[in-house]
């Protein structure tokens, strides 16, 4: 795949980005897109600069003109930013070393758009359908979905799951060792909604000692999740994708009252903006349901300057 530079692969840039590619993205279901992207910061930021400790916040910022110039929505080029980020971590670790100092400070701002989740209503309509349709890639689908919104996890997580994965199944503290390879903070063992145990538990015993709880290629489940879009009516609709059930879980979790700070640790984020993000789902909480959450009195002692708490002229005098 590194054959961008044919003659000239030598320019340190572009051994800084080969270098993080193999060391942060290859083999990765998005290797490719990774290596498009990486491809064009490259190739940009070569003809200005000789190496990675020449780039200025200056360079930087021309980068990000430059590929809005081109149509670059800016969360496509908030991500290429972040790229470009890595690569200078990759740099920095690599021996001998590629770059020696960090990228230099560039904020991209993203408009923030509410994202689309699936409802337990709309939960229970879409995996009745697809169980009655009965085709083993539909029932594989109907319990992605029914997991997926049980445990929040990444889809290639849930799709590397196998048994030995689980813990406790049966007994009152159920817990998954989740096979997280996106962040430092993806691996982590964590306790199951009971819901999401008695569903691991069965598909546990369908799979057996070795095999996988969901025998699906991604793109084989992707295949179906378009059906599903447009059963819902919602082929239209961008963010009604198979991330949203973890944006899904979310929801859920918080109307059940855990707090946004627990549910950082459950999703595994390394910052709080990053889960309260995923909380920005369409169709805020009706008022009804906001008002269980108003305190119903003082939460603290009564105001300097109330009536309760100023003297009557014969107290004062007493």
């Amino acid at each position: 795949m590194i054959d961008a530079r044919q003659g000239t692969r030598k320019h340190l840039i572009w051994q800084a980005v080969e270098h993080a590619f193999e060391t942060r993205w290859r083999g990765i279901r998005n290797e490719a897109s990774y290596w498009s992207m990486l491809g064009q910061i490259a190739a940009f930021l070569e003809a200005r600069c000789k190496c990675l400790d020449e780039v200025t916040t200056a360079d930087v910022a021309a980068m990000v003109a430059h590929f809005t110039r081109q149509g670059n929505a800016p969360r496509t080029v908030k991500s290429k930013v972040g790229l470009l980020r890595m690569v200078f971590e990759a740099a920095a670790e690599a021996d001998p070393p590629l770059a020696s100092k960090a990228m230099p400070k560039r904020r991209v701002a993203v408009p923030k758009t509410l994202k689309w989740w699936l409802t337990p209503e709309d939960q229970l309509r879409l995996t009745s359908w697809l169980r009655a349709r009965g085709r083993r890639n539909d029932e594989v689908m109907a319990d992605y979905i029914d997991f997926a919104c049980t445990t929040g996890l990444r889809v290639e997580e849930a799709l590397r799951l196998t048994s030995p994965m689980f813990l406790g199944l049966g007994t009152d503290k159920p817990s998954l060792s989740v096979p997280g390879l996106k962040t430092s903070t993806s691996q982590r063992t964590l306790p199951l909604y009971p819901l999401a145990a008695e569903l691991a538990l069965r598909l546990v015993e369908q799979a057996g000692q070795r095999g996988r709880l969901f025998p699906v290629s991604y793109r084989a489940l992707q295949r179906v999740w378009v059906e599903c879009r447009e059963h819902l009516g919602l082929a239209d609709m961008s963010t009604c994708t198979l991330k949203a059930l973890r944006r899904s879980f979310g929801r859920v979790a918080t109307e059940s009252g855990m707090p946004t700070e627990i549910l950082r640790d459950y999703y595994r984020h390394a910052s709080l903006k990053t889960t309260s993000e995923y909380l920005m789902l369409i169709g805020g909480y009706e008022t009804e349901r906001i008002r269980q959450w108003v305190p119903k009195g003082p939460t603290h002692s009564t105001p300097y300057g109330s009536s309760s708490s100023r003297s009557s002229p014969t107290e004062a005098c007493a």
